[in-house]
């Protein structure tokens, strides 16, 4: 069974300390980080992400869907709510065969969405799981690294062939 993940972008945004900071600078550097920070997730857990952020009182928004880094990104047109667009989408995605999770500290669309079926994040929960994750991520990237400069293929060359690539490069120049 394939999980998706839905999650109500602002209140993301207003929750984690990290993205406060950035909104307080730059609204769309923070949705970009976001963004980015599920695609890391997204790939490393193999689960399908998609963030809703509520467009519904801006006069004339037509609405937008895109899809950056592999993670669905959705603007709600004007007149739909974030919430709103969740729900319809849990409704519709409950029909296949996803483990639905959606993420976002407001009490009422939790429940909502529970009773629909899907798992509730509050905004909290889910900056522990991809902090748990980037950490598990670091891990293993230092793990594959080392420390000791092995992993580079010029280590794991022999002497003359090292020796003769080394030559070639020089004679490029």
């Amino acid at each position: 069974m394939k999980a998706y993940l839905i999650i109500d972008g602002y209140n993301i945004i207003y929750d984690w300390p990290v993205l406060q900071a950035l909104k307080d600078q730059n609204l769309e550097h923070a949705r970009d980080k976001l963004i980015e920070m599920m695609a890391n997730y997204s790939a490393y857990r193999d689960i399908k992400v998609c963030i809703v952020f509520d467009g519904g009182r801006v006069k004339g928004n037509i609405g937008e869907i895109d899809q950056l880094f592999d993670v669905d990104v959705i603007f709600t047109e004007e007149g739909k709510t974030a919430d709103a667009v969740i729900e319809k989408m849990v409704l519709q995605l409950s029909k296949e065969d996803y483990a639905l999770a959606v993420a976002t500290s407001d009490w009422a669309e939790q429940q909502i969405v529970m009773g629909k079926g899907a798992r509730r994040y509050s905004a909290q929960e889910l900056l522990y799981e991809v902090e748990k994750a980037q950490k598990s991520m670091s891990k293993k990237h230092l793990n594959t690294q080392g420390h000791s400069g092995r992993e580079f293929l010029e280590y794991r060359l022999t002497e003359d062939l090292r020796k003769t690539m080394e030559k070639w490069r020089k004679e490029k120049r």
